[in-house]
């Protein structure tokens, strides 16, 4: 996990290897400190290895399917179209979420980059509500922004969550 502080003018520069514990488990992650005053830039990317896993098994559907549709009739290419076009979105999703998707907190500002990397820019002012949200087994999957132009969904798996979510939890918003 690589979490970054930046605010400028910083004497502590440099990564710093450091061991956190987080819901009873321990991570090693890499944090690199820029300070000066006291401005926090926290970044949640998403660059996590979900996405890239993910990515690649869509990806591996697709050349699945594209090759055995040489072996099948046009009936059967027909029943296949769809799946391959639905693989083909699921493949360019996560791997775009990979590259492109993150969230800056930087002061008063939220900077969000979608999975397209058009960059949206809020206040905290602008948000309605904060939430988690729970997946499988009622364990929590994520957070959830509602704002008044748009919802945003950060997952767990994201790099830099956890921060995120002590952020938010020192400004009273979860």
């Amino acid at each position: 996990m690589k979490i970054c502080f930046n605010t400028y003018g910083a004497n502590l520069k440099g990564i710093i290897k450091r061991m956190v514990f987080v819901n009873s488990r321990c991570e090693l992650e890499n944090i690199c400190f820029q300070e000066a005053g006291s401005m926090k830039r926290i970044i949640c990317s998403g660059k996590c290895k979900w996405y890239l896993f993910a990515g690649a098994f869509w990806c591996v559907v697709c050349i699945g399917i594209s090759i055995g549709s040489l072996f099948i009739d046009y009936i059967g290419r027909l029943f296949f179209a769809p799946l391959m076009v639905y693989a083909l979105i699921r493949c360019l999703y996560f791997f775009l979420s990979y590259k492109n998707k993150r969230i800056i907190f930087d002061g008063n500002d939220i900077f969000y980059f979608s999975v397209l990397n058009k960059k949206y820019n809020y206040f905290f002012d602008d948000i309605e509500s904060v939430s988690y949200y729970f997946g499988g087994r009622a364990q929590i999957a994520g957070i959830k922004f509602r704002l008044k132009a748009k919802k945003i969904i950060l997952t767990k798996e994201m790099d830099g969550f956890f921060l995120v979510e002590d952020f938010l939890k020192q400004m009273e918003l979860l």
